[in-house]
């Protein structure tokens, strides 16, 4: 995995979700999906940037992640994988299943 490559797809996706838009910037989520298309160690880096984005206090950024989420589910069959091997954490941070864990305030 070139570094770079990572640091570019970090970036992206920080950018996308703490822009603050109701809608994905779709230049960035080309890139984010291009980058992803190149090597499947870059689908299992984003899916990790990702939930390390779902789990912030922040409504707007969980949804920008979940829509993103969304862009990658549909793309890659290794995405689908990881994030059915984590859909129980999803769930608990999208949905609100755990009591103990509540959703934060939009």
């Amino acid at each position: 995995m070139d570094i770079s490559v990572h640091k570019e797809l970090s970036q992206l996706i920080e950018d996308v979700t703490t822009s603050g838009e109701a809608n994905l910037d779709v230049a960035a989520a080309k890139s984010i999906k291009k980058i992803c298309k190149t090597s499947d160690l870059y689908v299992k880096a984003a899916f990790s940037l990702l939930m390390s984005q779902l789990e912030r206090e922040h409504s707007q950024i969980r949804l920008s992640s979940f829509l993103l989420i969304d862009e990658l589910f549909n793309r890659s069959h290794v995405f689908r994988q990881l994030l059915v091997d984590s859909l129980q954490d999803v769930f608990c941070l999208c949905i609100g299943t755990e009591p103990s864990r509540p959703l934060p305030a939009p």
